[in-house]
């Protein structure tokens, strides 16, 4: 039996990572999805569990998505990222 994919969701908008979950629950695939809303919390994420994809927001607080970005092509090389 083959795994579930697992999504992490980064975005500061607390409305939008609620819609976007929503949507990503739809699918065939039926992924697993965690969210977080900070940069920070996403990176500690990703140093906890192994993902399939990330989909972020570019534009945050504090850490924007560019950071984000930057430190995860360097740790997580082989993580899908929209």
């Amino acid at each position: 039996m083959a795994t579930r994919p697992r999504v992490l969701l980064l975005d500061d908008d607390q409305e939008l990572l609620d819609m976007y979950k929503e949507i990503l629950a739809q699918m065939p695939s039926n992924p697993e999805i965690e969210t977080a809303s900070s940069g920070a919390r996403a990176i500690a994420l990703l140093e906890a569990r192994q993902f399939t994809m990330m989909i972020t927001d570019l534009n945050m607080p504090k850490m924007d998505g560019l950071q984000v970005l930057s430190i995860v092509r360097r740790k997580y090389p082989q993580l899908r990222i929209v």
